[in-house]
């Protein structure tokens, strides 16, 4: 990402009831069509900081757009265009700041943003951002916040912090949000000292991500990251795109804290048409395939033998699957077992390199499957390594070191060893920067 337009230095507003405010108007230029991000930082207080019995709310509207129109949230209602995740509302702020993303298809050409506002609120910064885009390939928006929350306190719940609204249009051809990945760190009351807890609360859509550790305390639910539950242990949310409906209503993700969170990362994944186009992705998976194919030609001369140990691998970690209950019954009363970026994945990854380095030995075995998991990066587009990815890297790597040095261990029984050892990424939770760091460090000589 990188910045094409700033403004801070804002006048202060004059008062009054829901008025243009005309002297925030702010008016860019944008050089090339494509996606943008528009970051907003403001600040609201309540009638009761403000003296005047009434809230201060802002809102924003670009190029005659008005954001969060249909929005409908669990906890709060819109007043007159107030109090959605695209806007500021003094009631919910208690004169806190809030900073809204806002994912945007810009036109080359002047752009306008113009502001209503009720009371006095503050206007802070804004920015605009632009991702590297090639084709229909578009980098990953990544925010390193590493920042503390200013622990303002409230008995309602929390106070809202970050906000990332995608307008309806952002996502339809060629793009759409694939993953939103959110890192945070919350200590425990005793950690702290005190008689709280930190504690994050996430609006997907405004309903509430509920902590699945403790569904049904009254405490803790509502709070997906608490940290009387983590004590102070870095945890990740991860929100799937297909959860949010991709139509032309804007969808939001909120974070609102209580006590002082530390927000480590929010990760937005973002899918080119490539990704999920049919036929383009038809064509890029024939032109990969055959680049693979070639590539195992030179080590394999029989293809019919990475295909016997594919087999292999995937009975192994079905029996794995079904050992350990990764699997669901549907309604026609057949078993569907859950194989995608959990044990199950770990083990089908790790047997296959196992089987594969007694097959070819630890060097080929490495070429073949690294170049793998590199072929699936490339066909989707990415521009970096998801975390299924460097997962996938992890436990080929083991794989193949655990069958170098132990040569005559069944390999589910090597999966079990690994595992106690926590030499495994069982989920894509467990993949740290360091790890990730790790593998990009492997695999420089395959790229």
């Amino acid at each position: 990402m990188k910045t094409i337009f700033q403004k801070i230095n804002f006048p202060p507003s004059l008062g009054g009831s829901i008025y243009e405010w005309r002297e925030v108007e702010t008016v860019f230029e944008i050089k090339n069509s494509g996606i943008y991000i528009i970051v907003i930082t403001a600040s609201a207080k309540n009638g009761k900081q403000n003296g005047t019995g009434n809230d201060d709310d802002l809102r924003v509207t670009l190029n005659d757009y008005k954001f969060g129109q249909e929005e409908k949230h669990s906890e709060k209602k819109s007043w007159k265009g107030f109090g959605t995740a695209s806007s500021w509302d003094g009631a919910s702020l208690k004169g806190g700041e809030k900073t809204v993303f806002f994912f945007v298809k810009l036109e080359q050409g002047t752009q306008v943003l113009k502001f209503m506002a009720d009371g006095k609120p503050t206007l802070k910064k804004i920015e605009v951002l632009q991702l590297h885009q090639k084709g229909d390939a578009i980098e990953n928006a990544i925010f390193d916040f590493q920042e503390t929350a200013p622990g303002i306190k409230t008995d309602t719940g929390g106070i809202p912090w970050k906000s990332f609204v995608f307008q309806g249009r952002f996502n339809t051809d060629p793009f759409k949000v694939k993953l939103i990945d959110i890192s945070a760190t919350c200590k425990s009351a005793k950690q702290k000292d005190s008689t709280d807890g930190d504690n994050i609360k996430v609006y997907a859509n405004g309903e509430i991500v509920t902590n699945p550790q403790a569904p049904g305390s009254n405490k803790y639910k509502n709070f997906f990251f608490s940290g009387d539950l983590s004590k102070g242990v870095s945890e990740t949310l991860m929100l799937s795109g297909d959860q949010f409906v991709f139509n032309k209503k804007d969808f939001s993700v909120e974070i609102w804290y209580d006590e002082t969170p530390f927000l480590e990362q929010v990760k937005i994944e973002i899918l080119g048409k490539s990704g999920y186009d049919k036929k383009k992705t038809s064509e890029r998976w024939i032109a990969k395939v055959t680049e693979w194919r070639n590539l195992l030609d030179k080590v394999i001369t029989n293809p019919f033998v990475l295909r016997k140990i594919v087999e292999q691998a995937r009975n192994i970690s079905y029996q794995y699957a079904d050992e350990h209950n990764f699997f669901i019954i549907n309604e026609v009363g057949k078993k569907i077992r859950l194989l995608d970026d959990n044990e199950v994945d770990a083990c089908r990854h790790f047997c296959w390199n196992v089987l594969l380095t007694r097959k070819l030995g630890i060097e080929d075995t490495k070429i073949v499957t690294t170049h793998h998991e590199i072929f699936w990066k490339e066909l989707t587009n990415k521009e970096d390594f998801t975390r299924e990815n460097i997962m996938d890297f992890w436990n080929n790597f083991q794989g193949c070191e655990y069958a170098k040095n132990h040569p005559n261990i069944p390999p589910l029984e090597l999966f079990n060893m690994a595992k106690r050892k926590r030499d495994i990424l069982k989920d894509i939770q467990s993949v740290t920067p360091e790890k990730r760091k790790l593998i990009l460090e492997l695999i420089q000589d395959f790229l």
